[in-house]
């Protein structure tokens, strides 16, 4: 195992096709309205839906007598979700390449390798990765608030409580996507944008590929 100081061996030799592929999608002008277009989708599929989960927990709070309006809003939750599942298999992949082919830029740029610890801890706290566990921390609070309101309630609790539960995970889970996931997501690819507009298309060249 390798002492905490001990900086990273030298990177194998990556694929070019990701180097490839950005370099075709940041000199294409088609391929970048694509790429725009499926990102900001992608990123409107993660608001929209984290949107619709806070409605539905505040339609289930405060207009529980009136199914129409919680019907809807659970509705809306299933056709968000289903937009974010369509994007994101293109999305996903895209993101995946452009980021690859930026961090290597970055490790160019670097004037000498960064430890294990410095890179896991900029890796883990930074505002991504701080948002996706608290994310998942209160998706695990309003999974078990969905349980204790079951009829299979374990240790007697009272279905009040389970739907408090419920409701405070889903409200806290919708904050973290809406204002530090999709936020730090939007300023990591304005940065990728940035670097690989340099890279490819050089200096003197202002091109948005994410407008």
């Amino acid at each position: 195992m390798a002492a905490s100081g001990t900086a990273f061996p030298a990177p194998a030799p990556r694929s070019p096709s990701a180097q490839n592929i950005a370099a075709r999608i940041v000199r294409s002008r088609l391929a970048r309205a694509a790429a725009a277009a499926v990102m900001c989708l992608w990123l409107a599929s993660i608001l929209l839906h984290s949107a619709a989960a806070a409605a539905f927990a505040i339609g289930r709070v405060a207009c529980a007598d009136c199914r129409p309006v919680v019907a809807a809003t659970f509705e809306a939750r299933i056709v968000t979700l289903l937009l974010f599942v369509f994007v994101s298999f293109v999305a996903m992949p895209l993101y995946i390449v452009l980021n690859a082919e930026y961090d290597s830029i970055e490790e160019k740029k670097a004037p000498s390798p960064k430890c294990i610890t410095a890179e896991a801890m900029e890796v883990l706290c930074g505002p991504l990765s701080l948002g996706l566990l608290a994310a998942l921390a209160f998706a695990s609070l309003a999974a078990i608030g969905d349980l204790l309101q079951s009829d299979w309630a374990i240790w007697g609790l009272r279905e009040r409580f389970g739907f408090v539960i419920s409701i405070v995970g889903i409200m806290g889970m919708s904050t973290m996507y809406c204002f530090v996931i999709v936020p730090a997501l939007s300023l990591r690819m304005w940065r990728i944008r940035q670097q690989l507009m340099l890279q490819h298309s050089g200096a003197s060249k202002v091109y948005d590929l994410l407008e």
